[in-house]
């Protein structure tokens, strides 16, 4: 009986199988019937669930709601996942399904790899998402659109999110950057998820930051003037695949970006990244302006700091440091020139100033121009600015390097000729103040040189 009910359930098989119509189907199996009358119960309901096509039904409507998902969706995967009911998420973790008591999610972003099954790459993916999810349960977190995108806004949730990313495996990363792609301009301006964007730039794929420049091409400028953006952009500028497409979008807006407090740092970062030329074009016209300006100044000084080919602006900001100087801003652009220009940058300065050094180092900005010099300068340059101060008198005859050194800005310059000066120049200066030292004394700005006088003297003994 048993060899009887196993060919008629292979016939049958093969019919239930076969192309033909129903009417022809049902004649074969009258055919069949006759031979397997003997067959068990468990071939009989065989027969009918072939043939009867409510039955079929019937039978896959028994498997439960998890399962038939997962049947349509072989490359998704659903976990467990026990949140009260108002706490449900949507996509992309998607909305929970809930089965005798427990509620089933569907992960519509994880794609089940290639992997075999006993691979240990498969548990840890799934431990990387249960662990999303708990952050999300634990700090509260809920979205109607995207939970990633939700924890990446949420202060604790951008740390999070970028610590898993520098341990996640490329999968995890890849999967985690395709859940915010959607949302990547909205995170950019956001003010803990442009964390979260800038850590894709730095360990993403080319692929991936191609789709974030996407993301942000047609508001570059906007983004570059925006408090949080700006830093995603200054971020992309580092990253070699994509710096030059944004240069192309900043060209022409230049003047507009160094004179805004988040748009000027881009712009130092092209000039430290990309490209300097371009911003020189733009810029040098107008240099000794946005010298005093409180962001251009800091923009000029990386161009000097990067580009060998700004001496035409140099030679501008130069010709006009009378003025610079004495510029609350300006004054800073001139101490960079010195201090990281060439000997003839320096020494234009210094002749430059020559006729007012006296003035400038009683000024509140210029005095810190005058340390400079000292600083920077040559012994030549140095014994040139004390002869001009030793021999500068004032409007009713006073001793202006006793003025000078009695000033509240003034004794500064002094101090640093006394730490710099070296042989017979400093021993022209000490005998000088040493002089004077009753004057000296009436002031408290001097204090400080009194006492260097005194403690070079005891050195000599």
């Amino acid at each position: 009986m048993f060899e009887k009910s196993n060919r008629g359930m292979q016939t049958i098989s093969h019919i239930a199988r076969s192309n033909v119509n129903s009417n022809d189907k049902q004649k074969e199996f009258s055919l069949c019937e006759t031979n397997i009358q003997t067959m068990d119960k468990e071939c009989t309901d065989i027969i009918e669930d072939a043939f009867n096509p409510i039955k079929c039904t019937t039978w896959q409507s028994k498997k439960n709601l998890v399962d038939r998902i997962e049947e349509d969706h072989p490359t998704h995967k659903s976990i467990e996942y026990n949140i009260e009911e108002k706490k449900i998420v949507l996509p992309p973790i998607g909305r929970g399904l809930k089965e005798k008591g427990k509620r089933h999610i569907l992960l519509n972003s994880i794609k089940i790899d290639s992997f075999s099954s006993g691979s240990s790459e498969e548990p840890q993916k799934e431990q990387f998402f249960e662990e999303v999810l708990a952050f999300a349960k634990k700090r509260g977190i809920t979205s109607s659109e995207n939970l990633i995108c939700a924890i990446s806004k949420d202060q604790e949730g951008s740390r999070f999110i970028q610590k898993k990313l520098d341990s996640a495996t490329i999968e995890e990363i890849d999967i985690t950057f395709e859940e915010i792609c959607p949302w990547i301009s909205e995170l950019i301006v956001d003010l803990f998820g442009n964390y979260v964007v800038q850590k894709f730039l730095e360990i993403g794929t080319t692929e991936q930051r191609e789709k974030i420049f996407f993301a942000m091409e047609s508001t570059i400028i906007s983004l570059a003037l925006h408090m949080y953006g700006c830093r995603v952009i200054q971020k992309a500028l580092e990253c070699k695949d994509i710096n030059r497409k944004i240069v192309e979008k900043i060209k022409g807006h230049v003047i507009d970006l160094v004179c805004d407090q988040n748009g000027n740092h881009v712009v130092q970062k092209c000039v430290e990244c990309v490209d300097s030329d371009f911003v020189i074009k733009e810029f040098e016209e107008d240099a000794v302006s946005l010298s005093r300006h409180r962001y251009g100044c800091r923009v000029i000084q990386r161009i000097f700091e990067n580009s060998t080919k700004c001496a035409s602006a140099i030679d501008k900001i130069i010709s006009n440091a009378k003025l610079l100087v004495e510029d609350q801003y300006g004054n800073y652009v001139i101490q960079h020139i010195l201090e990281k220009g060439t000997h003839a940058h320096k020494r234009k300065i210094i002749t430059e100033l020559s006729d007012n050094i006296a003035e400038y180092s009683i000024h509140k900005f210029a005095s810190n121009v005058m340390e400079k010099c000292v600083i920077c300068g040559t012994s030549e340059d140095r014994r040139y600015m004390l002869k001009q101060l030793k021999s500068a008198v004032g409007p009713a005859g006073e001793d202006l390097l006793v003025h000078i050194t009695m000033d509240k800005f003034g004794n500064y310059v002094v101090q640093r000729l006394l730490d710099v000066l070296t042989g017979a120049d400093k021993e022209v200066l000490m005998s000088h103040l040493r002089a004077n030292i009753a004057d000296l004394k009436k002031s408290s700005y001097a204090k400080c040189i009194i006492s260097k006088l005194a403690l070079l003297d005891s050195k000599k003994e």
